[in-house]
Order: structure tokens, then C-alpha cells, then sequence
């Protein structure tokens, strides 16, 4: 990954709180948050099952889950790469028209 800081970053990032901050990238990465949300369902799934002793349940719901992280990791990895590309076409398009 690069370490160049962009100056939108350093725009967004002061002008921007926390809460802000986090709905922005929401919507920007939408399956992030449904593989996020699948994660926590799973986990509670599996804690509500286990607690009640149905073992066979809770450790599908454990299945589950690991599918549920590899998607939103996925989902992460895509986005990432999606938006450095979009910021690499971005940053060539300005540097071309100067």
C-alpha cells in the first residue's frame, strides 16, 4: 500500500467527526457493514445456543460466522482496491489536464 497522504484525506479528516466520518464510509462500503452486521447476528446466534445447550446449533452458527468474516474481508480487500484505483485515475486526470 502507498503512504502518500492525499490532501481529500486531510480535508475530510478535519472537518469530519467521528460519526461522520464512520456514515461516509458506510455508504461508500456497503458490504462491509451487511458482512459486519452478518458477523455479529452469527455470534449471537451461536452465544444464545450455546448458553441454552444446544451445542449442534451453536457450532453451526460458529460455521457460520467464518464464513460471514471472509465475506466482510473480502468486501474490504475489493473496496480498498476499488477506491485506489479510483483515487490513482483521479490524481492521473489532474496531473494530465495541468
Amino acid at each position: 500500500m502507498s503512504s502518500v497522504i492525499y490532501e481529500e484525506d486531510f480535508k475530510s479528516s478535519s472537518y469530519e467527526n467521528a460519526w461522520q466520518r464512520m456514515i461516509k464510509n458506510s455508504k461508500e462500503q456497503p458490504l462491509v457493514v451487511i458482512g459486519t452486521l452478518a458477523t455479529i447476528a452469527t455470534l449471537v446466534g451461536a452465544t444464545l445456543n450455546l448458553k441454552k445447550g444446544n451445542r449442534v446449533a451453536g457450532q453451526q452458527f460458529l460455521k457460520y460466522r467464518i464464513y460471514s468474516q471472509t465475506f466482510t474481508l473480502l468486501a474490504l480487500a475489493g473496496g480498498s482496491m476499488y477506491y485506489a484505483s479510483k483515487r490513482e485515475n483521479k490524481s492521473n486526470m489532474n496531473t494530465t489536464s495541468v
